[in-house]
């Protein structure tokens, strides 16, 4: 009879396996090259053997992580996002339900701010038409945050700290407007202001844009007919 070994029996100590810290840092690298390289040229001029030179290796680790080209382009989508996610997925299970607007704001801009390439990558893959990462970016992204939002309105204005006839939905609109517009009109913005929008500037832009929206929104601020005319 065949005897099956106890899967559970403890492993010999000793220091972590150098291959798989080798196959984390070529993972990272590769992530990092695309980063860069899609940034410049765009995903369609960017081949993988571009991409596994950039890293300094193999391209065919390219497959084998990602699954190919268009996985690597997710993958990176999903992990610029993924601490923003895990705060919406936070506030989702009331983890931290005290967030506000104004938290929201910084994380929301500190997260553009800290991957300069994303807002590059969102005009080129998930504004066009035919966009590659569209779909991903609405269904996992776009679509959790535009929940949230109202409900953080929505608590606000119960709280008396916002206007109560502001429409929760049109003031998503405008609360994500300031937020993004600053990174995606960046190649515009910065020649004709003659600024460059880095960490520096996003510390002081995010008070900033959060008291120009507390100032045309809180109790007592002019009232404004949010009805279309």
């Amino acid at each position: 009879m065949t005897q099956i070994k106890n899967s559970s029996a403890p492993r010999k100590s000793g220091r972590p396996n150098a291959d798989q810290a080798k196959k984390v840092l070529a993972r990272e690298a590769l992530l990092a090259a695309a980063r860069e390289l899609f940034g410049k040229l765009g995903f369609d001029a960017t081949t993988t053997k571009m991409i596994a030179q950039h890293a300094q290796v193999n391209p065919a680790l390219i497959h084998y992580y990602f699954g190919g080209k268009a996985g690597l382009n997710e993958a990176m989508l999903r992990e610029a996002l993924q601490p923003l996610l895990d705060r919406v997925k936070a506030f989702e299970s009331s983890e931290i339900p005290d967030l506000s607007l104004s938290e929201f704001f910084g994380m929301y801009m500190r997260t553009l701010a800290e991957n300069p390439w994303l807002p590059k990558l969102m005009v080129r893959e998930v504004l066009p038409d035919n966009g590659r990462l569209r779909e991903i970016f609405i269904s996992e992204f776009a679509s959790r945050t535009a929940r949230m939002i109202p409900l953080l309105i929505r608590r606000d204005q119960a709280a008396g700290r916002l206007q109560s006839n502001l429409d929760p939905v049109l003031t998503t609109l405008s609360f994500a407007s300031m937020a993004v517009f600053p990174f995606l009109a960046a190649p515009i913005i910065e020649p004709a202001l003659g600024i460059r929008i880095d960490q520096q500037l996003i510390e002081l832009l995010i008070p900033h844009t959060a008291d120009i929206f507390y100032h045309g929104t809180a109790t007592g601020a002019r009232e404004c007919n949010t009805r279309a005319r």
